[in-house]
């Protein structure tokens, strides 16, 4: 069995920030986002072709605002960002998608806690980093921004350190969209080269690094710091999903009858060409007429 997860407010977000805007008559409604969704997901699908997909939603997360109150305090806060997610979600309902959401919690962590519960290949289809830390010999991430597919050995490749190290890695070199600081003076190459000679955070031997990071490093590994970045930054798996048993059954044409003209104002030769794509699933045929 395969299964797409979706970090579906990622794809959100790079749907606002990535396709040009269209605004309707009424301006709260990011026609433009709604769109890049949809047929960005849809690209997903047909391309990795799963067993079963599910999307997962973020919440806020309780347990990370407990921990560091200004948690993604470098985001800006859009007011009606809220309606246009839940005009998304109704409509993965309506087409027989399933999604999660979870309050108190991001979405990377209900990625996190159905890897366990939902057994054979998954694959996850966002471009977080955070989300490498899950990759193993079953567990994969697609980035939908280049199209790649990426497994264990491509992880240590690109990273330069083990999934099962990620953690510590992000936690040395920063990460300024959550706000969650590293260690100054080391970014990824310094990181990789110390988790590759001694293997996790814990076992640096401070005396043999070199001067210029050694009092750096000394501040960082204190429970105040590196304990926190690292309580950040590692995902939770047991948050309370109660997950159903569905059989896919996604309702293409409902999507291109219903939604499609209401989302966005559309000419009829377009909606002529979408029709034989998606009877065909034909991922080369989609990215071409949406530009992907």
């Amino acid at each position: 069995m395969s299964t797409l997860l979706v970090d579906s407010s990622f794809m959100a977000k790079r749907a606002y920030h990535g396709f040009p805007e269209i605004r309707g008559p009424d301006s709260d409604i990011y026609r433009h986002m709604i769109r890049g969704f949809f047929m960005t997901v849809f690209s997903i699908y047909f391309k990795l072709k799963p067993e079963r997909m599910i999307l997962c939603f973020d919440g806020r997360s309780k347990y990370r605002y407990n921990l560091l109150p200004q948690y993604k305090g470098n985001r800006e806060h859009d007011p009606i960002w809220g309606l246009n997610m839940s005009i998304i979600m109704n409509i993965c309902t309506t087409l027989n998608i399933e999604w999660y959401i979870e309050l108190d919690f991001e979405a990377d962590d209900l990625i996190a806690t159905l890897t366990r519960m939902i057994p054979g290949v998954i694959n996850i289809a966002t471009a977080d980093k955070d989300m490498a830390q899950l990759i193993n010999h079953r567990i994969n991430c697609y980035n939908p921004v280049n199209g790649l597919l990426m497994n264990h050995s491509e992880a240590i490749a690109k990273f330069g350190v083990r999934p099962d190290q990620m953690v510590d890695y992000l936690s040395m070199v920063s990460d300024t969209v959550d706000n969650v600081s590293g260690c100054d003076g080391i970014g990824k190459i310094i990181a990789a080269n110390l988790l590759s000679k001694y293997q996790n955070v814990e076992s640096i031997i401070i005396d043999e690094l070199p001067n210029k990071i050694k009092e750096n490093f000394r501040k960082f590994r204190c429970p105040e710091h590196y304990g926190l970045a690292k309580n950040l930054i590692t995902l939770l798996y047991d948050v309370p999903i109660k997950l159903e048993e569905k059989k896919m059954n996604i309702d293409y044409d409902k999507f291109r009858t219903a939604y499609i003209p209401k989302i966005w104002d559309i000419k009829p030769d377009f909606l002529n060409k979408l029709e034989p794509l998606i009877k065909e699933k034909s991922v080369g045929g989609l990215a071409e007429l949406f530009d992907f």
